[in-house]
């Protein structure tokens, strides 16, 4: 089937509008991350960026860890390839699950929220030589705190 968009179409505009995102997460997963198949991805939160980094480390043969307090977005990560779900809102120590899952912590581990508590939490995903990606941008002053 074959659909053609009109000038005006909402659809065409939606996906014109999300394709600089698109990008953006293309970008971090494969030249910031340097993703390689079969590794572990984290990625934390499930927005348009986050579902992206999603997508695009799943089609790179990665095995992703979606990270959200929104049943619905890690529905929809689940959908976009992500191989496990942590809900946020109901674990205690994101981290320490996302080590289980993935045998000793995430390749990398990308912050696509942007807030100190999630770039700390990103980092303290990452097994030892793993990859921490800040997408999210940072409020100024930041300072995070590493544990672990």
């Amino acid at each position: 089937m074959v659909y053609k968009f009109g000038p005006n179409d909402q659809c065409l505009r939606r996906c014109r509008a999300m394709v600089p995102v698109i990008l953006r997460a293309a970008e971090e997963v494969t030249a910031q991350g340097r993703v390689s198949p079969g590794e572990w991805v984290a990625v934390h939160g499930c927005g348009g960026v986050g579902l992206s980094a999603v997508m695009i480390a799943a089609a790179a043969g990665a095995r992703v860890v979606a990270v959200d307090r929104s049943p619905g977005a890690l529905d929809l990560a689940r959908r976009f390839g992500a191989v496990a779900c942590v809900d946020a809102a109901h674990t205690a120590d994101t981290a320490e699950t996302v080590r289980e899952l993935t045998g000793g912590g995430a390749h990398v581990s990308l912050d696509a929220l942007g807030a100190a508590t999630t770039c700390a939490a990103s980092v303290g995903r990452l097994r030892r030589r793993g990859r921490h990606v800040q997408v999210g941008l940072l409020p100024a002053p930041c300072r995070c705190r590493w544990t672990g």
